[in-house]
């Protein structure tokens, strides 16, 4: 194997490998804080094919929950391309990977919360067609996600102060100049810090967009893709609304108006 390495910022490395007798080559960026878990990075293709750590998540894409070191990272296998997207991705357009990389560096930017991006890796044919992708995070801390809010398997008063976080939260996220367009149940984690304050951490970052967010559509896409009961309803709108500065009221018919338009 052959490999190049730069200096690709203050914070990360980038480096390059070649497979010898094979068109095949790789693409890895490492957070400077992680470059002694280099091959580590460089062996997931293998650790993946080999069923190694937790498999967490099996559909489309891939979660393992793998260690490395005293810590212990999520790594998230994107499914393969379409044919049109193997090369879209490798020429015009950056990979999921990447996109999650670089989107976790800009919510934290923001003192949003997002698991600390450590690694991306890139699998090319021909250094024209992307095959796979993977993306390196540390492990949250954060025990629930939202789903654990709208079954209500939480205590009452515990679902409330998170559903609060995750009006505020949202409203931060669009006020950045922010949408994602899979808000969902299981992209939202949550738990609470030292001091007893609501966490909220988004995952899943790559069909992130950004435009100036309106009151109206953040509103709307808040609630889009995420389940809930009207009192639940009415306590995410809360937060949002006195976080952006609009009347409850009115978040709330803006959310009725748009599952009417939905239907």
């Amino acid at each position: 194997m052959g490999s190049m390495k730069r200096q690709v910022g203050q914070n990360d490395i980038s480096l390059r490998r070649w497979l010898r007798g094979r068109c095949c080559s790789y693409r890895l960026v490492v957070d400077a804080g992680y470059v002694g878990h280099v091959p580590e990075f460089w062996d997931l293709p293998r650790r993946f094919a080999q069923g190694e750590g937790e498999l967490i998540h099996d559909r489309r894409n891939q979660l393992r929950i793998l260690p490395m070191g005293e810590e212990e990272v999520v790594v998230k296998r994107f499914a393969l391309p379409n044919l049109l997207n193997r090369f879209v991705y490798a020429l015009l357009r950056s990979s999921k990977a990447k996109r999650s990389f670089l989107y976790a560096r800009l919510l934290r930017a923001e003192g949003l919360g997002s698991p600390r991006p450590v690694a991306y890796l890139e699998e090319r044919l021909l250094g024209i067609c992307l095959l796979r992708s993977y993306y390196v995070s540390l492990r949250s801390r954060l025990p629930y996600t939202y789903a654990d809010v709208a079954g209500e398997a939480l205590p009452r008063p515990l679902m409330e102060q998170f559903l609060r976080a995750v009006g505020r939260f949202t409203a931060r996220f669009h006020m950045a100049g922010m949408l994602h367009k899979d808000y969902n149940n299981g992209n939202l984690l949550l738990g609470l810090d030292a001091g007893g304050e609501a966490q909220v951490e988004l995952v899943d970052l790559n069909r992130i967009r950004f435009h100036h967010v309106g009151l109206k559509e953040g509103c709307q896409n808040m609630v889009e893709r995420l389940d809930y009961k009207p009192w639940q309803l009415a306590l995410l709108a809360e937060g949002y609304a006195r976080e952006r500065g609009v009347d409850v009221e009115q978040c709330l018919a803006w959310i009725r108006d748009g599952k009417k338009t939905q239907k």
